[in-house]
C-alpha cells in the first residue's frame, strides 16, 4: 500500500464575504511493494467536513501539489488530502486541520505536551516551552 507524504501549508486571505485557504503539499513519490507492483501517483483528493474524520464532501485535485477553496464565512471546518494511484487504490488521510485554526485567528497552541527534568525541581526554577 503507498504511503501519502504531505505537508499542508495553509494560507489566508479574507475576501469581501468569504475566506479562502490555499493547500500545499510535497509529492507523493511514486513507490514499488515488496510484491514487484508499481504505484504511481495518478493524484490527490481533499476531503473536508464540519465533523474531525467525518468527511462528506470530495474534491479531485488531479496532479496538482496546491488548491484554493473557499470556506463559507462563521463555519468550522476539517480538510484532509489523501493520493490515489493510476489504478485507483486510495492512501488513508493526511493529518486533519481545522478551519478556522481559532477565533483570534492565530494557531492553537500544541496539546498534550510533557515536560522532564533530570532533576528534582523547585518552586522557584523555571524552565520555558516554547513551539
Amino acid at each position: 500500500m503507498k504511503t501519502l507524504i504531505c505537508i499542508l501549508l495553509l494560507l489566508f486571505s479574507t475576501a469581501a464575504a468569504s475566506e479562502q485557504i490555499r493547500f500545499s503539499w510535497n509529492p507523493s513519490p511514486d513507490s514499488v511493494s515488496p510484491s514487484g507492483e508499481a504505484f504511481v501517483t495518478g493524484g490527490y483528493n481533499l476531503y473536508w467536513g464540519a465533523v474531525d474524520g467525518t468527511f462528506t464532501d470530495r474534491m479531485d485535485i488531479g496532479l496538482d501539489t496546491t488548491t484554493v477553496v473557499d470556506v463559507p464565512t462563521g463555519s468550522e471546518v476539517f480538510y484532509a488530502i489523501t493520493t490515489y494511484t493510476t489504478t485507483g487504490i486510495e492512501s488513508g488521510y493526511s493529518q486533519s486541520i481545522r478551519f478556522p485554526l481559532d477565533p483570534t485567528g492565530q494557531p492553537s497552541p500544541p496539546t498534550g505536551i510533557r515536560a522532564r527534568t533530570e532533576r528534582n525541581v523547585t518552586e522557584h526554577q523555571v524552565f520555558e516551552l516554547s513551539w
